[in-house]
């Protein structure tokens, strides 16, 4: 004959038994404080967890020299002063599509803008420039090298 869960009376017995012993601990507040301890041995360890995340990101930020405003200054498209190496030609607008915190964004196709840097950002395959509206300057940021064409006179920049 096969044993079965509903059948077998050492199961049944067992399964009476847990389920008391369950009950029991309900009644007597022994599992609140399990589940209690539980919770609070699992929030100290994300605590702790967290601190120790905080703190090494502010240890990596000393040893880099990288404080909270002049990573802003970084991830900005803030105009510096910083010279025009050549103009250059946008010989296509990428749009909406591109953006984000160092992209140089609204050019139009055929604008004039200044190459501040070259070989910048991944793979080195962006130039950092300034825009420019009425020749005075707008904004600076990271433009695919390839979508722009090199002038040699900047005197009209």
């Amino acid at each position: 004959k096969k044993c079965c869960f509903k059948s077998c009376p050492t199961l049944a017995t067992y399964r009476v038994g847990m389920w008391s012993a369950i009950q029991q601990s309900f009644r007597n507040g022994s599992a609140l404080m399990i589940g209690g301890g539980a919770a609070a041995v699992g929030s100290g360890v994300w605590l702790y967890k967290d601190v120790e995340t905080s703190s090494v990101k502010q240890d990596l930020r000393a040893v880099m020299g990288d404080d909270a405003a002049s990573q802003a200054r970084k991830e900005s498209n803030a105009v510096t002063s910083s010279p025009v190496l050549y103009k250059a030609k946008v010989v296509k607008a990428l749009g909406d599509m591109f953006d984000g915190p160092v992209a140089l964004r609204n050019l139009q196709e055929g604008e004039v803008v200044g190459v501040l840097q070259e070989g910048v950002g991944p793979k080195n395959r962006y130039h950092r420039a300034r825009s420019f509206r009425n020749n005075v300057p707008v904004m600076e940021g990271w433009y695919p090298q390839e979508l722009l064409v090199k002038f040699d006179d900047v005197r009209e920049i």
